[in-house]
C-alpha cells in the first residue's frame, strides 16, 4: 500500500522517490492564473490540505526548481498542461502558524517579527544574495523596517508571495483581547503596517502573484483599505473542492489502499460511514458536493486495521480535535 500524506505538507517530498498515495490538486494552477485578480485569499478549516497547495504553488512557479519539474510534475495535470509561468519567479514564502503568544502582544510582536526574518533570510540565501543583506537583518526590531529593507534590496526580482496561515496568530490574540487585536490589526498597528508594505510592493511590480491562505476573514476584514487589493476565492464555486476530497477523491484513495488489502469488505457500507463521519462542508450553495476534510480521510485509511479489515478505534485524529477545542472562545487572563 502506498505512503499516506499524514502530517507531510511538503509537495516536493510526496512526489520525489516516495510512493505517497496522491490526490492531484494542479489542474487549479491553471484555474488560478485564469482569474482576473493575481492577488488571492483562501479560507479553509484547519488540517485541509491547504499547506500542500501552497507547496505546490512554490515548486511549480520557483525558478530554482525548474530541474526537478519533471521529476514532480510528470504524472500530475499540470505536468502534461504547463503554463508559461512555470519556474519563472522567485518565492517569498512566509508561515505564520505556530506563533504561540497566549494573548501576551510583545511575544506577539517579537515572534511575528522572528517568523518575517527568518523567511527573508532564507530568500537572500536561496537566490544568492550577499550573505551580509542576511546579516543586517538581525540589526531590524520591526516588521515593517524588514519588509521595507527586503523590497529595496530585491526592487528588480520578479516575486510570487505566498502566505500560509495568515491569520493564526490574530485569531488566538482575539480570543484573549479584543482591544489588542484591534491595535495590532488597526490603523497604525504593526500587522496592518505589514500588510500595507506588502500592498505597496504590489503597485511597485516586485510582488507580481500572491496566495493567502488561513481560516477566517475577521483579520483581512479588520485591515480593510490597508490591504484592499486580494480577490477572496473562498466561496467561487470554481475552487469549492480546491483543498479537501470530493466523493470521487475519497472512493480513489480507498481504491488504492484498503480496498486493495480488503477486497471482501462491503465497500458502499465502508463509503456511507465515512460520508456519515467526515463529508460536512459546502463552501458554495451551488456547488455539487460537500467536500471531505483530507486530513481526516487520511487519517481513517492510516488507522484502519487492514489485518482484521475494521474500523479504527478512534475516528476523529486528536490533532484535529484539539485545533476545535482552541476555536472555543478562551477566558480571559487574571489581570
Amino acid at each position: 500500500m502506498k505512503k499516506i500524506i499524514y502530517g507531510n505538507s511538503n509537495f516536493r517530498k510526496v512526489k520525489i522517490n516516495n510512493n505517497y498515495l496522491y490526490i492531484d490538486k494542479t489542474d487549479y494552477i491553471e484555474k488560478l492564473e485564469k482569474l482576473n485578480n493575481d492577488f488571492v485569499i483562501f479560507l479553509r478549516p484547519r488540517r485541509f490540505g491547504k499547506s500542500l497547495f501552497l507547496s505546490t504553488l512554490q515548486y511549480y512557479y520557483d525558478e530554482n526548481s525548474a530541474d526537478e519539474f519533471e521529476a514532480m510534475f510528470h504524472d500530475t495535470y499540470i505536468g502534461a498542461n504547463s503554463t508559461p509561468l512555470k519556474n519563472s519567479f522567485r518565492i517569498l514564502f512566509f508561515e505564520f502558524s505556530g506563533i504561540d503568544i497566549d494573548g501576551d502582544r510583545e511575544r506577539l510582536f517579537e515572534q511575528f517579527s522572528f517568523k518575517i526574518r527568518m523567511s527573508l533570510g532564507r530568500y537572500f540565501l536561496e537566490y544568492g544574495y550577499p550573505k551580509e543583506y542576511k546579516d543586517e537583518l538581525k540589526q531590524i526590531d520591526n516588521p515593517t523596517s524588514l519588509m521595507e529593507y527586503f523590497f529595496k534590496k530585491t526592487q528588480n526580482d520578479h516575486i510570487y508571495l505566498l502566505i500560509d496561515e495568515y491569520d493564526q496568530f490574530a485569531n488566538a490574540i482575539l480570543a484573549y483581547n479584543m482591544n489588542d487585536f484591534l491595535e495590532i490589526v488597526g490603523k497604525g498597528g504593526f500587522v496592518r503596517s505589514f500588510y500595507e508594505v506588502l500592498k505597496g510592493a504590489t503597485q511597485s511590480g516586485v510582488v507580481q502573484k500572491m496566495f493567502i491562505t488561513g481560516v477566517t476573514p475577521i483579520t483581512l476584514d479588520s485591515l480593510s483599505s490597508g490591504f484592499n487589493i486580494v480577490k477572496h476565492i473562498t466561496y467561487n464555486e470554481n475552487f469549492n473542492a480546491m483543498a479537501g476530497f470530493t466523493g470521487e477523491e475519497v472512493n480513489s484513495s480507498l481504491e488504492q489502499s484498503i480496498f486493495r488489502i480488503c477486497e471482501s469488505i462491503d465497500k458502499e457500507q465502508l463509503l456511507k460511514k465515512l460520508k456519515t463521519w467526515y463529508n460536512g462542508y459546502l463552501f458554495n450553495v451551488l456547488a455539487d458536493e460537500r467536500i471531505y476534510n483530507a486530513t481526516l480521510v487520511n487519517y481513517f485509511i492510516s488507522e484502519y486495521d487492514t489485518k482484521r479489515c475494521q474500523m479504527p478505534i478512534k475516528m476523529l485524529d486528536s490533532n484535529v480535535a484539539s485545533d476545535y477545542k482552541a476555536i472555543r472562545v478562551q477566558p480571559k487572563p487574571p489581570q
